[in-house]
């Protein structure tokens, strides 16, 4: 693969982004993030990676070590699995399909 097909889009970065940070607040009860936000983001994320499995995001700080879309999936499901198993097995079974 080349790395132009590695390579995601702005809109495909920032879905990426936004479906990690919103994994992670979703496990707190006060994290403020509704369902409806968790289970739209788990559906954009796993559509992404099925659109592109090997995809890499643009690194959120400079200097950062690249992440992949792949990654983004298994923190999601490491981050759901307590408050929402439904959600993470979505995940995990969306990483296995492209294995």
């Amino acid at each position: 693969m080349t790395s132009s097909d590695t390579g995601l889009t702005r809109e495909e970065n920032l879905i990426a982004h936004v479906a990690k940070a919103t994994c992670f607040a979703f496990r707190f009860p006060d994290g403020g993030v509704p369902e409806s936000d968790g289970r739209l983001y788990v559906r954009e994320l796993v559509a992404l990676y099925q659109r592109k499995p090997d995809g890499v995001l643009v690194a959120a700080n400079e200097g950062a070590a690249p992440e992949s879309v792949a990654t983004v999936l298994q923190f999601c499901a490491d981050q759901l699995k307590d408050v929402a198993p439904d959600k993470a097995a979505e995940l995990r079974v969306a990483l296995m399909g492209a294995a």
